[in-house]
């Protein structure tokens, strides 16, 4: 019975050990203006940082699973990338500061998510 101790004892350090490796982020996340972010034309193609005047362009990817999503009133809603573009025309018409939200995976620069926030 002591060793089954043992064994149960090393067995739960062992596992737990493997449990605290290392944090691996998997999304990052930009809070932006519109007048800072050229969207994507298409789908597959890219979207354009440029966060302040003196900063490099930030370069991101778009593909069929990146996300477009209309904010309002707290109320998210999914659009077609070209229904979101033009929700993005209307917001910049009305204000040129209108936020959006751009969620990427940092390991390949693919962006998951747009959000575009109208009220």
């Amino acid at each position: 019975m002591n060793q089954f101790k043992w064994i149960l004892a090393i067995t739960a350090l062992a596992v737990s050990g493997l449990a605290s490796g290392a944090l691996e982020r998997i999304e990052e996340g930009m809070e932006l203006t519109l007048d800072q972010v050229r969207l994507p034309a298409h789908t597959a193609d890219q979207l354009t940082v440029d966060a302040c005047a003196d900063c490099d362009q930030f370069v991101l990817k778009v593909d069929a699973a990146t996300r477009y999503i209309q904010r309002t009133d707290n109320h998210d809603q999914a659009l077609s990338h070209q229904a979101f573009r033009q929700a993005a025309r209307a917001a910049k018409r009305s204000l040129d500061e209108t936020p959006v939200l751009v969620f990427y995976k940092p390991a390949t620069r693919t962006v998951t998510r747009v959000i575009l926030i109208t009220g």
